[in-house]
């Protein structure tokens, strides 16, 4: 009796355990992926035009994002959120087909630019 209460015991402080260290990493994962699109979110809304991979990553990688492929998976979820819009871009000199895309902020890429109208005399 004595030995299955201790087992019990022990088995009740590494499920505690567990729990709190679930809690606090996927606390702390939320918030570095919130951080991440903010940081996305700020480079794509200073550029005047769709920017590649490539340069979202040259541009964020100084401000500690961890990875590229970890970029790639934020902008894929701001993508699937409507926060991001895809473009392609223009065709490779060197590929027979381009499969390279810019990304550009949902609401720059959905917002006509104004005409300029002569004015009427």
């Amino acid at each position: 009796m004595l030995q299955a209460s201790r087992i019990s015991r022990a088995l009740r402080f590494r499920t505690e355990q567990a729990i709190r260290a679930f809690a606090t990493s996927s606390e702390s994962g939320a918030l570095e992926a919130e951080g991440v699109k903010k940081i996305l979110q700020r480079h794509l809304g200073q550029a005047d035009r769709p920017l590649t991979s490539a340069e979202l990553w040259s541009l964020t990688e100084p401000e500690g994002v961890k990875s590229k492929r970890h970029m790639k998976q934020m902008l894929q979820q701001m993508r699937k959120t409507q926060v991001v819009a895809t473009k392609p871009l223009g065709a490779s000199t060197t590929k027979k087909s381009s499969k390279q895309f810019g990304y550009l902020l949902a609401g720059s890429a959905a917002t006509p630019k104004p005409v300029a109208t002569p004015a009427s005399a």
